[in-house]
């Protein structure tokens, strides 16, 4: 916010958009309303759908991109105005969708014990990263790229010992490596 051209706006953000730090502050108080009334096995039923739902939104992006490059109708499918969006209709939308649903996707793949889920979970999430790459939608990308790096760093230095730390020391500095 503070390193922004225009810090007023960065902080106030419009309300017919919600951003902006006071924008936030609605999410925020959504999220602790909804841990509180949700108990745990909610959350997983909710992360589950979220991630049985995530294929079919890509794959609708992709039919779109299709559409939009070879002028083929398909039934259903709409031309993008701006680039694929999905159902959402916007790829700024549908990027912010995916970052969540990678989110949720790593949640369940480290709470649930099934294998079939976990290897779901894994698999939703790379299609979901190289969905938000794809998009082209920078601030997306960026933000993916910053989650990635913070949740494996504090993974490396909070909880990781000994050969699990240099697996994670060695992820960090691929992801570091990442951009260039």
């Amino acid at each position: 916010m503070f390193f922004s051209p225009g810090v007023f706006r960065s902080f106030c953000g419009e309300a017919q958009r919600m951003e902006g730090v006071f924008g936030l502050v609605p999410y925020g108080a959504l999220f602790f309303v909804a841990r509180a009334l949700f108990a745990y096995r909610d959350w997983q039923k909710f992360f589950k759908l979220v991630l049985v739902g995530t294929p079919f939104l890509i794959l609708y992006a992709l039919l779109q991109y299709v559409v939009a490059r070879t002028g083929e109708m398909f039934p259903g499918i709409f031309n993008p105005s701006t680039g694929p969006g999905s159902l959402f209709g916007n790829p700024a939308f549908f990027s912010q969708f995916l970052i969540f649903a990678i989110g949720f996707s790593l949640t369940l793949f480290f709470t649930v014990t099934e294998s079939a889920w976990k290897k779901s979970a894994l698999l939703i999430a790379a299609a979901s990263f190289f969905t938000v790459v794809w998009l082209g939608v920078r601030g997306a990308q960026i933000a993916a790229y910053v989650g990635m790096l913070a949740f494996v760093a504090s993974t490396c230095f909070l909880y990781a010992n000994g050969a699990v730390r240099r697996r994670y020391l060695a992820a960090l500095f691929m992801i570091i490596l990442l951009p260039f």
